[in-house]
């Protein structure tokens, strides 16, 4: 019998997007429109909270999150998937991975904090002065009030917390669930996809998650941050198709 040189059905592709008050799907357009071009299906919803999509319930954990990706898949009768995991997204796609193999083709993580650290000192002495300084800025005028807060948080590094509005429990969870040790779990194919120049995630959390992902591979991307999935799409989708295909 002849063979059936019928071009085989590409498996979709899936993003999910990162964590500020602003960020929806709809962020990776050009990404997804590079994708596409090569014949993928690329879906990008909003995770609950952001953009259109409501929080399923307050706070919600990472599991809700995964919970939330599988019933998207399962609605649209996805039963295999290409996830790229950016910021955010990458906690939800590690996890993912490490759950439900099956479901998960491959895995790209980009920018995602899945490594803990001890607090920097400069980070100890902020966290000091924060609680010092609350009962003092609470007696500012409200407009100062604000002003003094946010050159806190932003010197605490935490500037998606003071602006995350009714997402704080959420995050506070989010960010309590440690995802390291669920990285030796992970078996599917793995794309650890830096830019490096991100001053979010440095690229040395890049190279260790690489380390403890069993089938992972390192590939950073030259003047790219940590928005490099949006802000650089053209270079990074060159890396990701190189890799999948």
């Amino acid at each position: 019998m002849a063979n059936d040189k019928r071009p085989k059905t590409k498996v979709p592709i899936l993003i999910l997007h990162g964590w500020a008050r602003t960020m929806t799907g709809d962020k990776y357009y050009e990404l997804i429109k590079l994708l596409q071009k090569e014949g993928y299906a690329v879906y990008s919803p909003d995770l609950p909270g952001f953009g259109r999509e409501k929080l399923v319930k307050n706070p919600m954990t990472l599991n809700d999150y995964v919970f939330f990706v599988r019933s998207f898949l399962k609605n649209r009768k996805i039963s295999k998937v290409i996830v790229i995991g950016h910021s955010f997204g990458g906690r939800i796609g590690a996890v993912l991975a490490s759950q439900y193999p099956k479901l998960v083709e491959k895995l790209i993580i980009s920018g995602s904090p899945l490594i803990k650290h001890k607090p920097t000192i400069k980070k100890r002495l902020a966290f000091i002065f924060a609680k010092s300084g609350k009962f003092v800025i609470q007696s500012l005028p409200d407009s100062l009030q604000y002003f003094f807060r946010k050159l806190l948080y932003r010197g605490l590094g935490e500037w998606d917390y003071f602006t995350a509005g009714e997402l704080k429990a959420t995050m506070r969870k989010i960010i309590a669930y440690d995802v390291a040790p669920v990285l030796p779990l992970i078996a599917v194919p793995t794309l650890v996809l830096w830019g490096e120049e991100d001053k979010t995630v440095s690229i040395s959390d890049g190279l260790e998650i690489a380390k403890r992902i069993k089938r992972a591979t390192f590939v950073s991307i030259k003047n790219a941050g940590h928005r490099v999935p949006y802000e650089n799409p053209t270079d990074f989708a060159m890396k990701v198709l190189a890799f999948i295909q």
